[in-house]
This record gives C-alpha cells, sequence and structure tokens, in this order.
C-alpha cells in the first residue's frame, strides 16, 4: 500500500504543472519543507507551483489544473495512515554546480507511520524547485 501511494503520488505530480513560482528558500531542504507544509495546509496551487519536470522546463497550465484537483484524492489515501502530519529532514546533498540536489526526508503520518523518501531539486533562475520524478 506503501508503495501504491507513493507511486500515486509521483503519477499525479507528473501529471501535473507549476506556474513558474518557484521558492525563495535558501535551500532545498526549505523548499522541500514547504512544499509539504503547503501540502498538509491543503494549499494545493502553491505547492504544485514549486515543481518543474525533469528536463527542469515548466509543465502546461492545463496539467496544473489536474494536479491541483487530483492532490485532494492522494490526501485522503494517506488519511488511512493518519494523515501526512510532517516531514523530518534526514539529508541534503548539493551538487558542486549547485544546480542540482537530493534531499532525504521521512514522512510522519497521524498513526505513527513513517516512510523514508528522497526528492530530488534544481535550482533554475536562482530559485529552487522539486523534480515531478525523482531521479
Amino acid at each position: 500500500m506503501k508503495t501504491r501511494i507513493c507511486s500515486l503520488g509521483l503519477l499525479l505530480l507528473l501529471l501535473a504543472s507549476c506556474s513558474g513560482i518557484g521558492s525563495a528558500e535558501k535551500s532545498p531542504s526549505q523548499c522541500l519543507e514547504k512544499a509539504y507544509a503547503l501540502y498538509i495546509q491543503e494549499n494545493y496551487p502553491a505547492m504544485v507551483a514549486m515543481y518543474v519536470a525533469n528536463d527542469n522546463k515548466m509543465l502546461g497550465e492545463k496539467e496544473t489544473e489536474n494536479l491541483i484537483s487530483m492532490l485532494p484524492y492522494l490526501a485522503k489515501e494517506e488519511e488511512a495512515k493518519g494523515g501526512l502530519r510532517s516531514v523530518e529532514l534526514t539529508n541534503e546533498f548539493i551538487s558542486d554546480s549547485g544546480k542540482e540536489a537530493k534531499v532525504d526526508f521521512k514522512k510522519i503520518y497521524g498513526n505513527g507511520d513513517t516512510e523514508m523518501c528522497t526528492q530530488s531539486l534544481a535550482k533554475i533562475n536562482g530559485k529552487w524547485y522539486l523534480h515531478v520524478w525523482n531521479n
């Protein structure tokens, strides 16, 4: 079930887009924390705006709308675990170029379950964005 929820989340993000707002956060970890805080608050438009495709290109408006409408379904699936309550950062790696990063983190659910994850990010025009697919 855990794999299914992660896969569903990644699939939804693949179908989605961002508006190009990005994150003014100073580090990849801060960007990730902000995105998940927005998700927990159900502020899906702001969260989706923090994502780019793996080729670092913004996705289309229609895809953004699709993701925003699908994220409540992912949140509903996570409710079986008491809902996502927080994330705990465990490691951050920034490439030598300073343009790519990976953040390891733990998702913490309301029922006490945890899940280890890794998120890749890209720095575009001075702003950090989360990749739709982790590589």
